[in-house]
């Protein structure tokens, strides 16, 4: 009998033939059954969550354009954010898991290949919430009156604004000594932002590293996660109502994009909870397999 088998790990027993009874196979079997019913839907909410909004931005909000019109380059911020600091993310590592729905999905993979599926999509998280974020202050900023004379509006006045900036700071910038508020640049700035990604990607991309330094490092990984996505649907949430009460001048009378704005929030709030329900199981939490326990000499999960 070789050392790594019937080791016993956080997660449960790896997988190997000798370890699991028929009675945990069966088990686990069902289990992997109902996670992939409850991911696919997951996963078609979230992407018609998205078709929503394109819908939306394009019937009732005239479409999109960059800076030759600030009033639709701003149709881009909901759009991206959402894509990116929601959907993205939530593929990416969402809540209390390493690797999240990513992993999980593909459970018969090897881990190595994986993370790098895992830091891939919050690498994109990240593009993608700088450009909505650009966008949003870029409307803001070149702003014309019916003139054609510029007219600013204000910069993070508002919670939503508040949150939105918090979320994107704690996503990737753990320290800033300075911030331009009314640009996002990335230069020298992300420096600090690149190397908190860098040290992330490594402790978790590479399973030879001390075993001391991953279980120290997994715990604040975690939190993060938590922390970013339930704050990004918060955020998402709080932006839709704000746009319906600003923007939509019949939305107390139900008003047919008054009512696409509320189904774009319950579709969000419904993907959020599957989210969590996905990741905080414990009977779907991906096993390591041998390949994995022969490569690192130790129990990985």
């Amino acid at each position: 009998m070789k050392d790594w088998e019937g080791i016993e790990g956080e997660g449960g027993r790896l997988l190997t033939s000798e370890t699991y009874s028929r009675r945990d196979m069966e088990v686990e079997a069902r289990n992997n059954r109902l996670f992939t019913k409850i991911f696919t839907l997951t996963q078609i909410l979230g992407v018609t969550t998205l078709l929503l909004i394109i819908i939306w931005l394009s019937l009732f909000r005239n479409g999109f354009a960059w800076t030759s019109n600030p009033k639709l380059e701003f149709n881009w911020h909901p759009l991206f954010m959402v894509l990116g600091l929601v959907f993205l993310y939530a593929n990416d590592y969402f809540l209390l898991v390493i690797g999240a729905l990513v992993y999980r999905a593909f459970r018969g993979e090897m881990k190595k290949k994986l993370k790098i599926i895992h830091a891939s999509f919050h690498f994109f998280a990240l593009i993608f919430a700088v450009i909505g974020l650009q966008a949003v202050f870029d409307s803001h900023n070149l702003n014309v009156d019916g003139n054609g004379n510029p007219s600013p509006t204000p910069n993070l006045y508002s919670l939503h604004s508040w949150m939105g900036l918090t979320v994107v700071i704690l996503l990737r910038v753990p320290v800033i000594r300075k911030f331009w508020l009314y640009k996002i640049k990335i230069g020298v700035r992300y420096v600090e932002h690149f190397c908190k990604w860098l040290v992330g990607l490594l402790t978790f991309l590479f399973p030879g590293m001390r075993p001391a330094i991953r279980t120290f490092y997994m715990p604040v990984h975690q939190y993060f996660g938590i922390s970013i996505f339930v704050g990004a649907v918060a955020t998402a949430l709080m932006g839709l109502n704000e746009k319906a009460f600003f923007a939509i001048k019949d939305y107390s009378l139900k008003s047919p994009e008054g009512i696409l704005v509320n189904m774009i929030g319950f579709c969000l709030i419904v993907f959020a909870g599957l989210v969590v329900y996905l990741t905080a199981n414990s009977s779907f939490k991906r096993r390591a397999t041998e390949d994995e326990v022969l490569l690192t000499d130790t129990v990985l999960e």
